[in-house]
C-alpha cells in the first residue's frame, strides 16, 4: 500500500525544464533587439516563441487529470489577455497626452488588438513589420493576436488528438498535426515565392506550422515518457546538443537579413523543436538559471510593452539616421524603461496568486491599482478618440475612380503619341520672349510620370497642366517598379524627354536602386518629387545627394513646398486634399518650367534689367495684427504697395514667406511688422533675412529678437511702454494711438535719404 503511494507522488511530480527559461530569455532578448534595431535576425525568435507555446500548451494540459474548458480559458485570460489590454489603453493614454504625436489609425487599430485581430487589421492595412516608417506603437501586438486565436483553438484541437490515442489511433492524431504542419509550412514558403512577404509574416495559418510543431513534440514527448521510452542519451550529450542547437539559432540571427526569409523562418521551427528537445532533459539547477528564470518567467510583459516604448521615444526624443532604428543612448533608454515597466506589469500580474508575504502582497496591490486605473483612463481616451476610417476609405474610393479614369486616358494619349515629338519641336520653334510663352511650352510637353497614390490622386490636376502627358501610377508603390514600368512605357513608344518620378512614401530601397533608375533615363530631364512622410524623408535626401551627382535628375521639393500647409492634405500628412493636388501639379510644373527656363533665359535678361530700376520703388509689407493696426495709418506713397496678412506664428511665417519667395518672388523692399504674438525666435529672424538677401530689408522691433547683425534695418519700438497708452490691455496690440506713432516711424525710415 505504502509502495503504490509512493510511486503515484513520484508520478505526479512535475520536472521543471530549467534549459527552456534559457530559451525563452534568449528569444525575449532577441525580439527587443530586433526592434531597437541591432539584432537584424531576431524576428526569427518569434518562431521559437510559438514552437514554445505549442509544446508548452500541450504539456500543461496532459498534467491535468481532467481537462476544463472553463479553467483553461480564464487561465488564459488572466495570462495573456488582461495584460495585453492593459498595455494597449494604457498605451492608448500615455499617447494622448502628445497631441502633436498623428496616430491615425488609433481606433480601428486599437479595437484589432482588444479583439483578437491585429494580424489580420495589418496586413488589410498593409502596413510593412520591417520598414519601420508607419506611425503605430501596436506593430508587434499581430504575434498575440495569433497566439490568442491559437489560445482560442487549442482545445478542440487538443482534444480531438487526445481521444485518437486513448481510443488506440494515436498514430492518427499525430498525422494529423505533422500533415497540418507540413501544410501550414508549404503555405507560408508559396507566400514568399508569390512575394506576398507581409502575407506570410502574418497570416494565421502561414504561421500555425510553428504552433503544430511544438504540440506535436508534446505529444509525442508525454508518450514517450508515459511508455518508459525516453531518449537514451547521457545528460552530458544532451546538455552539449543543447547549446549546440542554440548556437545554430543565434547564428541565424546574426547573419540572416532584416525583411524577412522563407527558408530561415521555416527552418527556425524544427531547429526550435530539437532545442525544446534537447532542453527537456532531467538536471539538476545551476547558478545562472536564476537569472534566465526571472527574464523567462516576465517574456511577454516584456514583449508588450517594448515597441510602445521604442514608439514614443521615437516620436519624443527622435531617431536613428535613415530609419534604421534608436541610436545606441536611446536604445539603451528604451530597454531600461521597458524592463522597469516590464516588472511593473508582472507585480500586478501577481497579486492574484495568493503571495504570503505582507510587503509583496503590498507591491502587488499598489501596481495592479495603478494599472487599472490607468487602462480605465485610457479606456475613456480610447471610446472618445476619433476615428478617421471612414476618411480613409472616401479616400481609397476616390483613389479607384481616378486609377479607372487613368486607364482610359492613358489609352487616349497612346493613339496620339506618334505627333507629339514633333509638334513639340514646332512649339520650341515659336517660343517668344514671355514667360507665358514658356509655361505654354511647357503644358505642351509628351511628359511621362510614374509613381504611387499620392501621384495618382493628382493625375486630373497634372492632366490639366500637362494635357499631353501619359502617367503610370498604383498603390503601395516604389522605385523598385521603376525600371520596369519604364520598360514598358518605352516598348510602347511612349518615353519622352522628360520624365516625373514620385516615390518615396511607401518605403524605399538602397541609394543604387534610384540611381539605376536615373542612369536608365540617362540623356531625358528627370524631375523626382520628394516625399512627406516623416518616417521617410531620408529618401529625399538621399535623391538630392544623387542629383549632386546625376546632371539630368532636378529635385520637385514637395516636402518644403507643403510644409505649413495642412490643407493640403488628408489625416495622414502624406495623401492629398483638393488643393493638395492642385498645389502638387502646380510644384511639379513650376520646376519644369524652371529647368527650361535656362534654355532661354538669355532672351528675358533685357527685359529683366529693362524693370530692375522700376521694382526697386516696389515694397511689401509682411506682417500679423500689427501691420492690419497700422495699415491705414501709413504714407499715401504706400498705397500701392502690396500688404500681406500672416495670422500663422514662428516656423509656419518662415516657410510661408519662404514659399512665396520662391513661388512669386518679393519685391526689392521688404518690411516685416509682427508683434509678439507671432512667436518668432531670434534664428527665425535671421532665416527670413536671408530669405531676402539682396533686398532691403526693414523690421519692426518690440523685443529686441530681430537681428542685429546689420542685414535689416530696425525700427525700433521697444521705447513704447507696453502697460502705457500706446498698447491695449493685452500688452501685445497697439492701440490706435500707438498704431498711429508706428506709421509715422515706418514712413520716415522708408521715405528718409537713409532708408532709400
Amino acid at each position: 500500500m505504502k509502495k503504490k503511494k509512493k510511486n503515484r507522488i513520484k508520478k505526479n511530480v512535475r520536472t521543471y525544464y530549467y534549459d527552456l527559461d534559457i530559451v525563452r530569455a534568449l528569444a525575449c532578448a532577441a525580439v527587443l533587439l530586433y526592434h531597437l534595431g541591432v539584432l537584424r535576425g531576431g524576428y526569427l525568435a518569434v518562431c521559437t516563441f510559438f514552437s514554445l507555446s505549442g509544446f508548452l500548451s500541450v504539456t500543461s494540459a496532459l498534467r491535468q487529470k481532467q481537462f476544463s474548458l472553463k479553467r483553461y480559458y480564464l487561465t488564459r485570460i488572466r495570462q495573456t489577455y488582461l495584460p495585453l489590454a492593459a498595455v494597449t489603453l494604457i498605451t492608448v493614454l500615455t499617447v494622448s497626452l502628445f497631441p502633436d504625436i498623428l496616430w491615425l489609425n488609433l481606433k480601428p487599430e486599437t479595437r484589432s488588438v482588444l479583439f483578437g485581430y491585429n494580424n489580420w487589421w495589418q496586413l488589410g492595412a498593409s502596413l510593412d513589420y520591417f520598414a519601420r516608417h508607419v506611425s503605430s506603437p501596436f506593430m508587434h501586438f499581430w504575434y498575440v493576436a495569433i497566439q490568442l486565436q491559437f489560445d482560442l483553438v487549442f482545445p478542440l484541437i487538443f482534444m480531438l488528438i487526445r481521444t485518437l490515442r486513448d481510443h488506440g489511433k494515436k498514430r492518427t492524431g499525430y498525422i494529423l498535426l505533422s500533415a497540418g504542419t507540413l501544410a501550414s509550412a508549404g503555405y507560408m514558403l508559396s507566400l514568399f515565392v508569390k512575394g506576398a512577404v507581409m502575407n506570410a509574416y502574418y497570416d494565421t495559418f502561414s504561421r500555425a506550422h510553428a504552433l503544430l510543431a511544438g504540440m506535436l513534440w508534446g505529444f509525442v514527448r508525454a508518450e514517450r515518457e508515459k511508455s518508459g521510452r525516453n531518449e537514451k542519451i547521457a545528460r552530458g550529450d544532451r546538455n552539449t546538443l543543447f547549446w549546440l542547437f542554440v548556437i545554430i539559432w543565434i547564428c541565424m540571427m546574426v547573419f540572416c537579413g532584416d525583411g524577412g526569409s522563407a527558408w530561415a523562418m521555416i527552418l527556425t521551427v524544427p531547429l526550435s523543436v530539437l532545442i525544446i528537445w534537447a532542453g527537456t532533459g532531467d538536471r539538476p539547477k545551476r547558478n545562472y538559471d536564476r537569472a534566465f528564470s526571472v527574464i523567462s518567467g516576465m517574456s511577454y510583459e516584456i514583449y508588450l510593452v517594448q515597441y510602445p516604448v521604442i514608439y514614443l521615444i521615437q516620436e519624443l526624443l527622435g531617431t536613428g539616421s535613415g530609419g534604421s532604428g534608436l541610436s545606441a543612448g536611446l536604445a539603451v533608454l528604451a530597454a531600461a524603461v521597458t524592463m522597469a515597466l516590464a516588472v511593473l506589469l508582472r507585480e500586478a500580474g501577481s497579486f492574484r496568486k495568493g503571495i504570503k508575504e505582507r510587503r509583496k502582497r503590498t507591491v502587488c496591490a499598489l501596481c495592479l491599482c495603478a494599472v487599472a486605473v490607468l487602462s480605465a483612463t485610457g479606456a475613456v481616451r480610447y471610446i472618445k478618440a476619433e476615428d478617421h476610417t471612414q476618411e480613409m476609405k472616401e479616400l481609397e474610393t476616390q483613389l479607384a475612380q481616378i486609377e479607372s479614369e487613368m486607364e482610359q486616358r492613358q489609352a487616349e494619349v497612346l493613339q496620339r503619341r506618334q505627333q507629339e515629338e514633333q509638334d513639340w519641336q514646332e512649339i520650341l520653334a515659336s517660343f517668344s520672349d514671355g514667360e507665358e510663352s514658356l509655361r505654354e511650352a511647357v503644358r505642351q510637353l509628351p511628359v511621362v510620370g510614374i509613381g504611387d497614390s499620392v501621384m495618382m490622386g493628382a493625375l486630373p490636376a497634372l492632366y490639366d497642366r500637362f494635357p499631353n502627358g501619359y502617367f503610370d501610377t498604383g498603390t503601395s508603390r516604389t522605385s523598385y517598379v521603376a525600371e520596369g514600368i519604364l520598360s514598358s512605357i518605352e516598348s510602347r513608344g511612349l518615353l519622352g524627354d522628360v520624365v516625373i518620378i514620385n516615390f518615396g512614401a511607401n518605403g524605399e530601397g538602397p541609394e543604387r536602386i534610384r540611381e539605376n533608375v536615373v542612369d536608365r533615363l540617362s540623356g531625358r530631364r528627370v524631375f523626382w518629387v520628394t516625399n512627406t512622410n516623416k518616417y521617410m524623408l531620408w529618401v529625399n535626401d538621399s535623391v538630392k545627394a544623387l542629383a549632386e551627382k546625376k546632371s539630368n535628375l532636378r529635385i520637385v521639393d514637395w516636402y518644403e513646398i507643403s510644409r505649413g500647409h495642412d490643407e493640403y492634405f488628408v489625416a495622414d500628412k502624406i495623401h492629398l486634399t483638393s488643393p493638395g493636388r492642385e498645389a502638387f501639379a502646380q510644384a511639379v510644373f513650376d520646376e519644369i518650367v524652371e529647368a527650361y527656363r535656362e534654355e532661354w533665359q538669355q532672351k528675358v535678361d533685357a527685359a529683366i534689367a529693362e524693370h530692375e530700376a522700376e521694382e526697386r520703388k516696389k515694397t511689401v509689407f509682411y506682417g500679423n495684427d500689427m501691420l492690419t493696426g497700422v495699415y491705414p495709418y501709413l504714407d499715401g506713397a504706400f498705397s500701392e504697395s502690396e500688404t500681406v496678412v500672416i495670422t500663422s506664428e514662428g516656423r509656419e511665417i518662415v516657410e510661408t514667406f519662404r514659399q512665396a519667395a520662391e513661388n512669386g518672388g518679393i519685391p526689392y523692399k521688404v518690411v516685416f511688422a509682427f508683434d509678439s504674438s507671432a512667436r518668432l525666435s531670434s534664428e527665425e529672424w535671421s532665416e527670413l533675412t536671408g530669405i531676402c538677401e539682396g533686398h532691403e530689408i526693414f523690421i519692426v522691433s518690440a523685443d529686441g529678437k530681430a537681428p542685429a547683425d546689420g542685414s535689416a534695418v530696425i525700427i525700433d519700438i521697444s521705447d513704447l511702454d507696453p502697460r502705457g497708452e500706446m498698447y491695449m490691455p493685452d500688452r501685445i496690440h497697439l492701440s490706435e494711438k500707438g498704431s498711429a506713432e508706428l506709421a509715422s516711424r515706418i514712413s520716415e525710415m522708408l521715405l528718409s535719404d537713409d532708408g532709400q
